[in-house]
């Protein structure tokens, strides 16, 4: 059974079935290797919103569940659920931090990382959500071995095919929407009435959102009890969580208030709005079920950023740049991230990045558009073409550079002389070469990833390694 369980999850070994034990087939084989070619027929010819689609996606949550016994719905854990555009694995990670500096055992499901209790490994499969198979192993796994939290980051994806069917959610939060993935879901309006179906459980105790909330209203109809939800904010202090008093220096500190009342101060070396938010939300996440929670928050302090979010390469030096890797891949993360560099930059800001193949070919330039509105040297290169042609997705970012482009969307272009290199390498020498000491660089897009997907197959590649071997030599010389 494991076998066949495994071979209709990861379909790139079907054909090993024939070909394994002696060359002998079996009728095992043959129904794997037809359900392989069902599932290749559905996944590619019918479409995402059709009835056969989405019972397929249902019937394989349903098998999954059966297969593992239902792990996400009979199960003593608290089942946290993150979901929004931004912010998911920070606050994800945040969240398990503090539950595990607390005494609990935590399992947690990233796009970056996986954990269960002490049991750390990093995400290679580039996907927020797991496929139903793997997911409900991981949580048949982290029930085995008696975890007291779980935390799920959740894709709308996830949420439209049915990928979290079973999971009975104690608490969630959506971080923010802005626009992603629309070339799945056509319209904001579908992307968030998506998201919001994660509010939808009668059973869940908690859920958060952030105060101003253009989308708040498809949440607050999910909800049963709309006055359930509490809100976040750094502005208004009618939130139920909100922060006092920001003092930006070398770290950041701020004081807390839950619902009016003065809680405690928190420190970190997080920076950035976005962050605050992130560390508001976890503490949020943190009080649903901690006991003594307001005493267990001077824990953050130590928190380090998670690996390939605004993470800077190589120690800070007098003959180098600073060089950054993030994960950003929307104009709006774009915008955060370069307004946040800027701040520590003492000269050029340089901006090195692609976009990813297969989707949301809409915002590609107006990725290239952000980025020369607000970084005095541009670069565009490949990420992760997929199937697509890596030539083209560049052309189509870097439509968004031009002064044409800016003009029609009535932007004033920092960067009047952005170039493009096919070759990420390329790219982030080209960088490295010509940046000043005091520029920073920030090569987004792939962050923390040790593989690129490049037609059906991963190769290696990382960007962190790229960029210490480029620095490294320019120190050597």
């Amino acid at each position: 059974m494991s076998m066949f369980v495994y071979s209709v999850e990861w379909t790139d070994v079907y054909l090993c079935l024939l070909f394994v034990h002696n060359f002998v087939f079996s009728f095992e084989k043959l129904v794997c290797i037809l359900l392989v070619m069902i599932k290749k027929y559905i996944t590619h010819y019918i479409g995402h919103g059709s009835f056969l689609r989405k019972r397929y996606h249902f019937t394989w949550s349903f098998l999954g569940n059966l297969l593992y016994g239902f792990p996400g719905l009979f199960s003593s854990a608290q089942i946290i659920g993150v979901t929004g555009t931004n912010g998911k694995s920070t606050t994800s990670s945040l969240t398990a931090f503090l539950y595990e500096k607390a005494g609990y055992k935590v399992a947690m499901a990233s796009t970056v990382s996986f954990q269960i209790g002490d049991r750390k490994w990093k995400n290679k499969t580039h996907k927020t959500t797991e496929g139903r198979l793997a997911l409900f192993s991981f949580l048949s796994q982290a029930r085995k071995e008696k975890c007291d939290i779980v935390i799920l980051e959740v894709s709308s994806h996830a949420i439209d095919q049915y990928r979290i069917w079973g999971i009975s959610f104690d608490a969630v939060v959506c971080t923010n929407l802005t626009p992603e993935h629309l070339d799945y879901h056509k319209t904001m309006e579908h992307y968030a009435m998506t998201k919001s179906f994660l509010f939808s459980q009668k059973k869940t105790k908690h859920r958060f959102l952030p105060q101003s909330f253009e989308y708040a209203s498809y949440f607050q109809k999910s909800t049963h009890v709309s006055k359930d939800i509490e809100y976040i904010s750094l502005q208004d202090y009618s939130s139920d969580f909100v922060f006092q008093n920001i003092q930006r220096r070398e770290k950041v500190s701020a004081d807390l208030f839950y619902k009016n009342t003065f809680v405690s101060q928190v420190e970190t070396s997080l920076v950035g709005d976005f962050n605050l938010e992130n560390i508001l939300f976890s503490i949020a996440l943190f009080s649903s079920f901690a006991s003594g929670w307001k005493d267990n928050l001077s824990v953050l302090a130590e928190f380090h950023p998670v690996p390939g979010r605004m993470e800077l390469v190589y120690p800070v030096s007098e003959k180098i740049p600073s060089v950054y890797i993030d994960y950003a891949v929307t104009p709006e993360s774009f915008d955060l991230l370069y307004k946040e560099l800027r701040k520590k930059t003492r000269g050029a800001l340089w901006a090195v990045f692609g976009s990813c193949g297969d989707r949301d070919k809409i915002k590609r330039p107006f990725m290239g558009l952000k980025a020369v509105e607000l970084c005095d040297y541009v670069i565009v290169t490949n990420e992760e073409p997929y199937t697509e042609n890596r030539d083209t997705i560049i052309d189509q970012v870097f439509l968004g550079t031009s002064d044409d482009f800016a003009k029609e969307h009535q932007t004033e272009r920092l960067c009047v002389d952005p170039v493009r290199f096919f070759d990420r390498g390329d790219a982030i020498s080209y960088a490295i070469e010509n940046a000043q000491p005091e520029d920073i660089i920030v090569v987004s897009g792939m962050g923390d990833q040790d593989t690129m997907i490049v037609g059906s197959q991963k190769i290696e590649w990382s960007d962190r390694t790229v960029i210490s071997n480029l620095l490294q030599k320019r120190l050597s010389l």
